[in-house]
């Protein structure tokens, strides 16, 4: 006789296959409630002061001689847009940032791997240069003005002094960084100097200077505003410059605007390269 054994749990019914499509129909539904929200709250921050702004001006609550007005500014913008101002200030001020990081770029380099392979002078110039770069750089405008005069001479030289210090840490941050154990082992395997130097330091050189890029394109930019303002014929900074001089808050606060919009461009196409390359490095 067979014997029955008897359970008193219930059977598990199957799963319902359309509960965790639910499921992930309501966390997107969610996850577009907040960007909207996002985007809500930023387009906020931005037009309630535009508003609030417009509306004293209006009022004459403030004076606009000092402060304009959101309209005004938008007319100067126009009128820039419209006579090509805009694209072509904007153009050299970019060209003056990009030619002082690269400048900068190499300088802090080159010295980084002096240093590196001669510590004596590393040494004696490391803590010169860390006291240097304690001093704002701006104070030196300047002075690179008159060494250099009015124009791009003394612009680009601002932004190198700027570029220069970030550069130079960063890429000897990441020479000392180096394992010693993979510099041993290309050593035992018969690495000379230079396969040394390609192989191992200078990829070391790259992770530091690119972590650091999107901060001293920043950098850049501004140091090329401050050195247009104070001593260029060209370029954004030249813009708000003329501006003051001739009382034209408009023009002052549309500079700014410029700056803001173009600073924002470049974050973003920055973004995209950063994204890129990090798509490209987990491939090869």
């Amino acid at each position: 006789m067979e014997a029955r054994v008897i359970t008193t749990s219930r059977p598990v019914p199957p799963a319902d296959p359309a509960v965790p499509a639910t499921e992930l129909a309501g966390l997107r539904r969610r996850e577009r409630i907040v960007t909207s929200l996002v985007w809500l709250c930023r387009a906020l921050v931005v037009v309630v002061p535009l508003a609030l702004w417009q509306y004293l001006s209006d009022e004459r609550i403030i004076p606009r001689f000092l402060f304009s007005s959101p309209e005004a500014v938008w007319e100067r913008l126009v009128e820039w847009t419209l006579d090509g101002t805009i694209l072509s200030n904007a153009s050299f001020t970019l060209m003056n940032a990009f030619l002082g990081y690269f400048l900068g770029l190499f300088i802090g380099v080159a010295l980084a791997v002096l240093f590196t392979v001669s510590p004596r002078l590393g040494g004696i110039f490391i803590p010169f240069l860390t006291m240097i770069n304690a001093i704002p750089r701006i104070a030196f405008a300047p002075l690179l003005v008159a060494w250099f005069g009015f124009g791009l001479a003394s612009n680009i030289a601002l932004v190198v002094l700027v570029i220069v210090f970030v550069n130079f840490f960063a890429a000897y941050g990441g020479l000392s960084a180096v394992d010693e154990g993979n510099l041993l082992w290309a050593k035992a395997l018969g690495a000379s100097q230079w396969q040394v130097w390609t192989t191992v330091r200078l990829p070391a050189i790259g992770v530091w200077v690119l972590s650091s890029l999107r901060m001293c394109i920043g950098l850049a930019l501004s140091a090329a505003i401050v050195s247009e303002f104070v001593g260029g014929a060209r370029g954004i900074g030249y813009l708000a410059s003329s501006s003051t001089n001739t009382f034209k808050s408009a023009g002052v606060y549309a500079a700014i605007t410029v700056t803001i919009v173009v600073a924002g461009l470049l974050d973003v196409f920055l973004r995209m390269a950063e994204r890129r390359m990090s798509q490209w490095s987990a491939h090869v």
